[in-house]
């Protein structure tokens, strides 16, 4: 893994915030650390700068992946107190919420976060899953029709129902776990 190379010689040379978080981030995405090796150092960039708004959102994202709800949902919050209109922490913050079965608060949480970027077509797909699990069926498939009909993907695909191609986590390409039967919408990677 070239970004797992790259970052472990410039942490050797002088440990940095961003050296450390992308490190921890890595190892943990390659496969080559567990999650307490990969949180030790986003942990450690957070002490050099604590107000590190993507390691914050990093490390809930490993806890999402790790199925720890609370942790999730408090590394999210803490990056929405820094960055209240932060997209990846609105729409992180919403994904935890659906993974604990809390549908009305992650459709606030989507909403915000699509109302702070909009162009983020998965966010629209994870909106159209809060919908359905909310019984919501008609409007879920308006919505999955209106943002996503010929959606090209690239980098692999996460579908609503939580299977994958190109073998990438949920958390790494936009997608949810759980059933979304009729929705039918495929959603690519999540960034920024």
């Amino acid at each position: 893994d070239p970004a797992r190379f790259f970052f472990r010689r410039a942490v050797d040379l002088r440990p940095t915030a961003d050296g450390l978080g992308g490190l921890g981030s890595s190892l943990y995405r390659s496969g080559q650390g567990s999650a307490e090796e990969s949180l030790a150092l986003i942990d450690a960039a957070l002490a050099i700068e604590s107000e590190y708004v993507w390691a914050l959102r990093e490390r809930g994202w490993i806890a999402l992946d790790e199925g720890e709800t609370d942790t999730a949902l408090a590394a999210f919050d803490a990056a929405l107190a820094l960055a209240a209109d932060d997209w990846n922490a609105h729409y992180g913050r919403s994904r935890t919420l659906a993974e604990a079965e809390q549908y009305e608060p992650a459709l606030e949480a989507i909403a915000a976060s699509i109302a702070s970027d909009p162009s983020r077509y998965w966010t629209y797909a994870h909106r159209a899953f809060v919908l359905r699990r909310l019984d919501r069926n008609a409007q879920a498939m308006t919505e999955a029709r209106r943002r996503h009909a010929g959606q090209r993907v690239r980098g692999g695909a996460v579908r609503l129902d939580g299977s994958s191609s190109g073998g990438v986590r949920a958390s790494e390409a936009g997608g949810v776990r759980g059933s979304a039967a009729g929705v039918g919408v495929v959603v690519g990677r999540a960034g920024g």
